[in-house]
């Protein structure tokens, strides 16, 4: 157990960690948002930058795409009724019926954080 611990605090001690973390999951959530572009398709959009870098800032870059792309599937389904992957998920579908009805009352923008 103490030595899983120690993996993550030097993990979380490298610089560059976070940083990647954060640019994957917002190239998620505009990959994610593009009609047409599922999670394996992104991921196989950003592999090749994940060549040159240090193999934990690859896999940080890459977890951070996942999950923005789940994300960014929400936005569309939530603001325009319609869901834009071919990976259906259930929380872009429920997104998609509860935040459209939302959005008639004006309170759309609501519904998109709590997807996420």
């Amino acid at each position: 157990m103490d030595q899983y611990l120690l993996s993550f605090v030097s993990l979380m001690a490298n610089p560059w960690y976070l940083p990647a973390l954060t640019i994957g999951v917002a190239a998620g959530i505009v990959l994610g948002a593009l009609p047409g572009v599922s999670a394996p398709m992104a991921l196989s959009m950003l592999v090749p930058l994940t060549y040159t870098v240090d193999p934990e800032i690859g896999f940080g870059l890459l977890i951070g795409l996942l999950n923005g792309v789940v994300f960014g599937g929400s936005i569309p389904a939530i603001l325009v009724n319609i869901i834009v992957s071919a990976d259906i998920r259930q929380c872009i579908i429920v997104s998609e019926l509860n935040g459209f009805a939302a959005g008639s009352y004006g309170i759309a923008l609501c519904g998109i954080p709590i997807c996420g």
